[in-house]
């Protein structure tokens, strides 16, 4: 360079001294003297020792490197909450890049338009050092729940306040923590929903006894149709506190052949009386639509969970259509519907004419905790829901929607030939008594009431108890008389549980029907130690379940 002419300034020159000591030399070289040809002959040199300088710089780039790395966000920014660093962890948790966030305040890039942002800063400037949880937006519009870290950094005199914050992703972590919760809350609920089922089961119960009984004295038409509805009503409720038992206790649900036309048809009249009348419900139910495998309730469950959301989508009226459907799937039609198989299938459809659903939405629908709706008006259980349930029942869900036009959800549930005995046993003609006595243990009065009115009615002689040491009573004054004992399980005093045990002992050959409002099944029931009844019947109980039991425990059918 001085050959040149070249005034040099800067130059950075690494030379070994004496005792191998290696130093960096930041080199300014200025030309003074030339001769006729414009080669230089004298010139200045002078040399700093910019070795730790250097050492600095360089273990700063180390340690930016580092940050770098770093998994969480770090980011600076002033007290006017401008970002003036950036880091790659950042990056990657918030989508933006460096040279999009460097110079941004931050709520503009973290709040939602709609929602207010407080920022932490203040109470930072405050206490020096601060944390708080925070909900987050990333570039593509995804919600995070974010621990955030804040330091006040040291600053000199004149300079202004500088923040260091680091954000950490704990979505996940608040989603375990609210599953966990709302565990607890279910296994409370279970303490409570057996307490709860037996008080309603017992209310229910002489309901359900009674309507026969009624019946059988009721002539016109309008009176008949008030027992129908009245006795549809009491069996919806059994199932509603038989599903409340079922989900919070983890109790094995019951499944038998159901006719999806007749529930399809009952959940329209119940939306037809219930939705808003600006909505129309329409049925498409064929006569001839298969039967399928399934736990009515929760099938229930399902389709009202989707009418729900369908009237949601309309909140300005417009039409909800059910249809059930048989269909038949090959491989080829099969493969576009996830989860979907070959086979034949009863597919239930529902049908809004709602807002639609956006195409980049649709993959998440069945999400746990997602929810399109606004906050308190949806839990972002209910669709996942439904697809649990349906996947037990080894089915599966389809949806098809278009923006502006509506939505359709398609159940499908694979299909049972149709039984011409379909109710059969419902239906047959029930068997009377031949005055056999009967004891019928229960602490509830209605529920005795009803019992002996109704096992009177049909040929049988009754005595009654109300605890199980009035029963052993009536059991030790007719012994040689008494041929079946009808008993709760759940009484004060003594329980069934106790009470049965010592009527065997006391007549071996006695039949005993247990009773209980606290279980759903017969096999969660009551097999504790010394429990052996000969058959069990859960409350509330149909009169005609209830008097087939008898005669079938009589006649040793069972």
């Amino acid at each position: 360079c001085l050959s040149d002419g070249v005034q040099t300034d800067g130059r950075t020159l690494g030379l070994r001294c004496t005792g191998a000591r290696f130093v960096w030399l930041s080199v300014t070289a200025r030309p003074c003297l030339k001769d006729a040809k414009g080669n230089v002959t004298l010139a200045v040199m002078s040399f700093t020792d910019v070795t730790e300088q250097r050492a600095s710089t360089k273990q700063i780039k180390s340690q930016a490197h580092i940050i770098d790395q770093s998994l969480d966000a770090i980011i600076v920014c002033d007290e006017e909450a401008v970002i003036r660093y950036w880091n790659k962890g950042a990056e990657k948790l918030y989508g933006w890049s460096r040279e999009e966030a460097v110079g941004k305040k931050e709520w503009h890039l973290f709040a939602r338009a709609h929602l207010p942002y407080i920022s932490p800063y203040k109470k930072v400037l405050e206490r020096g050092t601060y944390e708080c949880e925070f909900r987050h937006i990333t570039k593509d519009h995804r919600e995070l729940i974010v621990q955030g870290r804040f330091t006040a950094i040291d600053r000199q005199k004149d300079e202004p306040a500088t923040i260091l914050a680091f954000y950490y992703d704990i979505t996940d972590k608040k989603q375990m923590e609210e599953q966990f919760l709302r565990a607890q809350r279910l296994e409370s609920i279970g303490v409570l929903a057996g307490g709860v089922a037996h008080d309603l089961n017992n209310i229910l119960a002489p309901i359900l006894l009674a309507i026969p009984v009624i019946r059988m004295k009721v002539n016109d038409r309008q009176g008949t149709a008030m027992l129908d509805t009245m006795e549809a009503s009491a069996t919806r409720g059994a199932q509603i506190v038989r599903q409340i038992l079922t989900f919070s206790r983890g109790l094995r649900t019951e499944r038998s052949s159901i006719q999806a036309r007749h529930l399809l048809k009952e959940i329209a009249e119940i939306t037809q009386e219930t939705f808003p009348r600006n909505i129309a419900i329409e049925t498409d139910l064929p006569r001839n639509l298969c039967m399928v495998h399934a736990d009515s309730t929760q099938l229930h469950q399902v389709v009202m969970n989707l009418c729900v959301n369908a009237r949601d989508a309309m909140p300005r009226g417009g039409t909800l259509t059910l249809r059930g459907e048989n269909v038949e799937l090959d491989a080829e039609t099969a493969a576009p519907i996830p989860g979907a198989r070959a086979g034949k299938f009863v597919r239930i459809s529902i049908v809004d004419t709602g807002t639609g659903i956006a195409p980049e939405v649709l993959p998440r629908l069945f999400v746990p905790f997602f929810t399109t709706k606004e906050v308190g008006k949806g839990t972002g259980l209910g669709l996942s829901t439904v697809r649990s349930i349906i996947t037990q029942h080894e089915g599966f869900v389809a949806i098809h929607s278009v923006v502006g036009q509506g939505s359709r959800f398609e159940v499908y549930l694979p299909a049972l030939q149709n039984d011409e005995k379909e109710q059969a046993d419902e239906d047959k003609e029930i068997t009377k008594g031949n005055g056999e006595l009967v004891l019928v243990i229960d602490d509830e009065f209605a529920l005795r009431h009803i019992c002996e009115s109704l096992l009177t009615a049909h040929d049988y002689n009754v005595i009654t108890a109300d605890n199980g040491q009035q029963g052993l009573a009536q059991l030790r004054a007719h012994q040689p008389d008494i041929s079946l004992i009808i008993t709760d399980l759940l009484m004060p005093g003594m329980t069934g549980a106790e009470f049965i045990p010592l009527a065997r002992g006391l007549k071996p050959s006695v039949k005993i029907i247990a009773v209980s409002g606290t279980v759903t099944t017969q096999a969660d029931s009551i097999n504790p130690p010394g429990v052996l009844a000969d058959a069990f019947l859960a409350k509330p109980f149909a009169a005609a379940q209830f008097l087939r039991t008898v005669h079938e425990v009589l006649h040793d059918r069972r």
